[in-house]
């Protein structure tokens, strides 16, 4: 709890006990404490030098009005004496006590303000380690808020690059499986037609062996022909007679060939190459 402000401002000999004054003193006194008038406490040393010499006092003072008593019982006029000496104890006392009640106001005083500059200083400690820790905190919530902010961003793209990946893939798997069906199908149309295109390449080997076939007719024909050609006579050639050129040389008709066997006569074409 703090000090209030006029506590630790107030000097220490303003709250101090009053020292007894000087008009009242009584006759023959002595000052049993006379270093240390009243308001001259001003450290904490002093203090403690002031309990230490009314310690001190306070035993020469109880010897001393001792002493008087016994003094006394000896006069005439004890009762007088008796009681100067009560006066002068009673003074002495009341300066030492005023003294002692100096320094110990002085010190507790003292250890007041020590412990409210104590306790100030570790208020302001207090709450500069408290500013220091909401900076740190605000900072931290400052960073968690930008990483949460990140980690959203980050979600959200990955969330697009996912939305995205997944429309290529199934655009992919689209086309693949049209590929798959085109391809099915193809297939499909190809068995569909196995037969025709098999009837087709029968008919084209058909035609292939035919044409082979008419070519080696015609071939064997021509063979033939030449053959025959070859083994009928040739007409013998006549010499040369003068004024032959105005005249045409009668020549002899030619021998009728023979056809041979398989041919056709002269005049009519082969049978197989009208077909060709």
């Amino acid at each position: 709890m703090p000090v209030p402000a006029a506590a630790t401002k107030a000097s220490p000999a303003a709250s101090a006990p009053a020292a007894v004054p000087l008009a009242k003193l009584p006759a023959h006194a002595v000052d049993p404490l006379p270093d240390f008038p009243a308001g001259s406490i001003n450290s904490v040393e002093r203090a403690q030098a002031a309990q230490l010499a009314a310690t001190a006092a306070r035993t020469r003072q109880i010897a001393r009005y001792a002493a008087q008593r016994q003094a006394c019982y000896k006069e005439f006029f004890a009762e007088r004496c008796l009681s100067a000496a009560r006066d002068q104890d009673n003074y002495a006392v009341r300066r030492i006590n005023g003294v002692e009640l100096e320094a110990t106001h002085f010190r507790r005083q003292n250890d007041a303000q020590i412990r409210a500059k104590e306790l100030a200083d570790r208020l302001a400690q207090q709450k500069e380690k408290e500013a220091r820790e909401r900076t740190e905190r605000e900072k931290k919530r400052a960073g968690q808020a930008g990483k949460v902010q990140r980690n959203e961003r980050q979600n959200a793209e990955f969330e697009a690059q996912t939305g995205e990946r997944e429309k290529r893939g199934a655009e992919a798997s689209k086309r693949e499986q049209d590929r798959r069906a085109a391809l099915v199908k193809k297939q499909q149309e190809e068995r569909a037609q196995a037969p025709q295109r098999e009837d087709r390449a029968r008919e084209r080997q058909l035609q292939v062996e035919e044409t082979l076939k008419r070519a080696k007719e015609r071939e064997a024909k021509e063979a033939e022909k030449k053959k025959a050609k070859a083994a009928s006579p040739q007409p013998a050639k006549p010499p040369d007679l003068p004024g032959a050129d105005a005249v045409a040389p009668m020549t002899a008709p030619a021998p009728a060939t023979v056809p041979a066997p398989g041919s056709v006569g002269p005049g009519k074409a082969p049978a197989a190459a009208g077909k060709g």
